[in-house]
This record gives C-alpha cells, sequence and structure tokens, in this order.
C-alpha cells in the first residue's frame, strides 16, 4: 500500500498568493497550482450553411446568412450589396439587388435585381423580380408586382395584384388591391379605395369605399367617403364631398361639390352641382349647372335662371338687373318691321320699333296714353300728306308740327316717362 496518498506538501503551502487552487498532483499528494494551468485550451467556432464548426484560427459569426427556428437572418442570396433580410425565404432569389430591405415571410422572395425596394410584411412584393424603388409595407402588400417601380403600398392587400403599374399610392387595406397594370400615377388613400381598378390611371381617391367599383375609369377625383363608389368607367369627373356623384357609372366630365352632390347622375355628362342631389330625372341628363337646388342650367344646357321666362328677372332693382335672351327679343322689336298705315287713326302700341309706312293722306293723333320710351320711324309715299294731332297730357317738345309731306323719313319719339313728344326729320 502507497504511503503516498493523504499527504500534503508542506513545502507548497503558500499565502495570499493569487490564482491558486488545492489539487491532488499525480502522486496522490495535495498541493496549490495556478489555475491558469488547469484550464484545456478550447479550439474557436463559427458558422457555415452546415452549421457550426471549430476553426483552428479565431473568426467572428458571419460569413453566411443565418436560419434561426426557420427564420432567416442575413442579407439574401446573390452579389448585391446593402441588403437586410429577416424573414424565411426573403430575398432568397436576389441576383445583383442591392439596397432592398426585406423583413416577414417570403418578403422579396423572387426578386432578381430589383434594387432600393423595402418590403415588410409576409409575402410583401414577394413576386417582384426587377421593379425598383417600391415600398410595400403591410402582408401581400404589393405582392403580385413584378416590374413595377416607384409604387408605395401601406395596409393589407394594398396594390396587392399589381404587377407592372409604375408610381402609385395606396394606403389603406385592400385599397387598388385588384390593379394589374396601366400607366399609373394613382392615389388611393382609405380602406377599398378603387378596390375593383384595374388597368386604370391618374385616379384620386381620398376616402372609404372611394371610386371602390372603378375599373378603367381615368383621370377622376373622388374626396370623401364613398365619392364616385359606383363608377366604373367613367373619366375625368370631379367629387367633393361624402357620397357625391355616388349613382355615377359612366357619365364622364362632372363636377359635384357637398354631400350627396349629384347624386341621381348615373351616366350624365359635363354636369355641376354644387349642394345639390339633383332630382330622379338627372340621371342621364347633360349640361344641368345646380347650385343649392336651384337650376341655371338644366337638361340640353338651356339657360334658366331661375327659370325660363320672357319677363324681367328684377331681383336686383337698386342694381343692375338681369333680363334673359326672350326678355331682350320680346322688348326689342326688329326696326325692319314694317306696318301700312292707310286711314286717320290714334298712333297704336304695336307701332313700337317697326317702321310706319303711310299710303295715303291722313291724320295722326297722339292718344292720351303710350308707353314710356315709345319710338317709330315713319315714311311718306308719294303724294301723301300727314297731319298731326294730340291729345293731352302729352304736347309737343317743338312745337306744333307742320304737315308732314310727301317722300318724307321722319322719327316719332316720346321722351322716357315724360308727356313729351319729339317729331324729328320733318
Amino acid at each position: 500500500m502507497s504511503t503516498k496518498y493523504n499527504r500534503i506538501k508542506v513545502a507548497d503551502l503558500e499565502k495570499n498568493l493569487e490564482n491558486k487552487t488545492l489539487v491532488t498532483n499525480v502522486d496522490g499528494e495535495l498541493e496549490f497550482k495556478d489555475v491558469n494551468t488547469l484550464i484545456p485550451p478550447a479550439d474557436p467556432v463559427s458558422a457555415t450553411q452546415s452549421g457550426i464548426v471549430d476553426n483552428t484560427s479565431l473568426q467572428e459569426l458571419g460569413g453566411e446568412d443565418k436560419l434561426i427556428n426557420n427564420v432567416r437572418i442575413g442579407i439574401g442570396s446573390g452579389t448585391g450589396t446593402g441588403n437586410t433580410v429577416l424573414g424565411m425565404g426573403s430575398l432568397s432569389n436576389s441576383t445583383t439587388g442591392s439596397n432592398n430591405t426585406a423583413i416577414g415571410e417570403e418578403a422579396l422572395a423572387s426578386n432578381t435585381t430589383g434594387k432600393d425596394n423595402t418590403a415588410l410584411g409576409n409575402w410583401a412584393l414577394r413576386a417582384n423580380t426587377t421593379g425598383t424603388y417600391n415600398n410595400a409595407f403591410g402582408e401581400n402588400s404589393l405582392a403580385n408586382n413584378t416590374t413595377g417601380s416607384y409604387n408605395t403600398a401601406l395596409g393589407y392587400k394594398s396594390l396587392g395584384t399589381n404587377l407592372t403599374s409604375p408610381y402609385n399610392v395606396a394606403v389603406g387595406n385592400s385599397s387598388l388591391a385588384k390593379l394589374i397594370s396601366g400607366l399609373g400615377e394613382s392615389v388611393a388613400v382609405g380602406a377599398y379605395c378603387m378596390y375593383d381598378a384595374t388597368g386604370t390611371d391618374k385616379n384620386v381617391a381620398v376616402g372609404t369605399y372611394s371610386l371602390r367599383y372603378n375599373t378603367s375609369g381615368f383621370s377622376n377625383t373622388a374626396l370623401g367617403h364613398s365619392s364616385l363608389t359606383a363608377n366604373t368607367a367613367g373619366h375625368s369627373n370631379n367629387a367633393f364631398g361624402n357620397y357625391s356623384l355616388i349613382s355615377l357609372t359612366t357619365g364622364y366630365g362632372n363636377v359635384a361639390m357637398g354631400k350627396f352632390a349629384g347624386h341621381y347622375v348615373t351616366t350624365g355628362n359635363f354636369n355641376i352641382y354644387i349642394g345639390s342631389e339633383g332630382s330622379a330625372a338627372d340621371a342621364a341628363a347633360s349640361g344641368i349647372v345646380n347650385i343649392g337646388n336651384k337650376f341655371v342650367s338644366n337638361a340640353d344646357n338651356l339657360a334658366s335662371l331661375p327659370s325660363q321666362t320672357n319677363t324681367l328677372i328684377d331681383a336686383n332693382t337698386s342694381g343692375k338687373a338681369i333680363v334673359t335672351k326672350e326678355y331682350l327679343l320680346d322688348k326689342l322689336k326688329n326696326n325692319y318691321d314694317q306696318l301700312e298705315i292707310s286711314s286717320s287713326q290714334n298712333i297704336s302700341s304695336e307701332w313700337l320699333g317697326k317702321t310706319i309706312l303711310f299710303t295715303t293722306s291722313c291724320t295722326i293723333t297722339v292718344p292720351a296714353s303710350l308707353p314710356e320710351n315709345f319710338i317709330f320711324n315713319g315714311i311718306t309715299l308719294p303724294g301723301v300728306n300727314v297731319t298731326w294731332a294730340i291729345t293731352t297730357p302729352h304736347t309737343w317738345l317743338f312745337g306744333t308740327p307742320s304737315p308732314t309731306g310727301e317722300k318724307q323719313i321722319f322719327t316719332f319719339t316720346k321722351r322716357g316717362n315724360t308727356n313729351s313728344i319729339l317729331l324729328l326729320g320733318v
């Protein structure tokens, strides 16, 4: 039996020395040793696509994307630079695309050479191949986009089916959700804005359900909840206010301002509604101008201020009055209208504004009553003489005239609303 065991090597007993620990040596003796000599050296490790491996020299944890619980972290595939990847299958087919950010399952999964794209959300920009400068935030946003560029989508399925259309902005769940192609440059802000648009361009829709069913209509502006919501192919319409032009389907060139403005128009064109719903009769009408439910112009562009009339509109009696075309035609008679007189008689109101031909000699009497500003032109034919008489309260302004001889041209005038009569040219 060995006597070396259970002994302490007294010579090794030291005091106040750091990094010393009591151990058993090969002879079974207890002695103090430096702890640094007791820890065996370890090889450094690094990660590759095959997993964690030992290295002969120390390396950082890098060189390849990492897969943690099926979540990819890294820079994606290919030789592109400046890419950021977080999510299973995200940016997994990239070749030379650079400066892309893909966060979410299969975000930018098909991208090859597209650059400067940002995809945040599962399947965001999933089908994009070469499209550039797109921004997609939300699940399935711009999911089918392939080559379309400069698009911005914010919200679930926003611009979800777009393939090639560029320069679109969609903010809100399912906004511009079915757009496929077209010249682009549309703006949709609000859930389901322009939801059914497929090949449209240059539309602006702000408000939930605005331009909801628009498929091919272009250059429309809809501002307000459900404004232009039923429009399918109508173009160049402007609707401002909740439910404005809500029933319009294919009409074009219409303007509506105010809640429910132009509510009844469906296929009409070039109508203007301000603060007015219109009426059921307006469905297919064109050329209507309706302000506050008062027609300024009704169907077929006929003026009505506020309705057609042959009388003076005197709403502003102290200023400039408004007259209709019919009133002017009625009051300002054509001076070339002629009337022949062959016997003595009183001047008639029928003579106003006409040329009176005196065919036989006679006596003409000014009656006691004549309209103000009354006027006519007279002509005596060869061999005809006209003698003048007057009834009070009228008087001759230049004295009693002599009889008018043959072949004379003259003018008979009543001065304004006075009783003075002028006979000129005789």
